[in-house]
């Protein structure tokens, strides 16, 4: 470094990202230059553990390492949103309340030390409620009803078997009239959640059309 290396300004910090080995000496005019200054700096043993999330029901708590803080993001869906330290803080006395699919990232900061790698966690089990089938004698007509709030219907009629409505149904608006026999399978659909399980019945009009009365 007496030959080539860079001079240092008095009262900076010098930015390191990987692990390094770095010499050092002081040098003044009408004077040897000092001992040789070797230091070898693993930015590792400075760098923050990645937060860990445990689930309870519907809530997610986040831990790291003691003294430092978190800050995460919550993205619906299945991709994420990278953190930094303008996210939302973690706050332990109020868990992160999950409502729908979605990716939690974060990330632990603690000044003085290198911040944490990201940690991801993905929820994936909120599922739409199963959809009911019932029948209005007295319009003739069936009714779909989900209980899941904001979900949608689809249903095909006459199926071929392995049909999904999902895909390739017929979105749900109005009661369905019948004056015979109808097949009918169907499902419930909500922005991230996974659809629900499909349900096929067969609703006979016999069932509900009155016999001819005795004389």
């Amino acid at each position: 470094p007496s030959d080539y290396g860079t001079e240092y300004v008095s009262g900076t910090s010098i930015a390191v990202s990987t692990n390094i080995t770095l010499q050092a000496i002081a040098k003044k005019e009408g004077y040897d230059d000092s001992d040789l200054l070797t230091a070898v700096i693993n930015v590792e043993n400075d760098r923050l553990s990645v937060p860990t999330a445990q689930r309870d029901g519907n809530t997610l708590k986040l831990s790291c390492d003691d003294g430092a803080d978190i800050y995460y993001t919550k993205t619906p869906g299945s991709t994420g949103t990278p953190p930094n330290t303008s996210s939302t803080k973690y706050d332990a006395a109020n868990p992160i309340t999950l409502t729908e699919n979605c990716v939690v990232m974060a990330i632990a900061y603690q000044q003085g030390k290198l911040t944490s790698s990201v940690m991801e966690e993905k929820i994936t089990d909120f599922k739409v409620a199963t959809p009911t089938l019932r029948v209005d004698v007295a319009t003739a007509s069936v009714i779909l009803e989900c209980e899941e709030k904001d979900a949608k219907i689809y249903y095909k009629k006459n199926p071929n078997e392995g049909d999904d409505p999902a895909s390739d149904g017929t979105l749900y608006e109005e009661p369905l009239l019948f004056g015979a026999d109808i097949d009918i399978v169907f499902c419930a659909k909500k922005a991230y959640f996974n659809n629900s399980d499909p349900v096929r019945e067969l609703v006979k009009r016999a069932d509900y059309t009155c016999g001819k009365p005795n004389i």
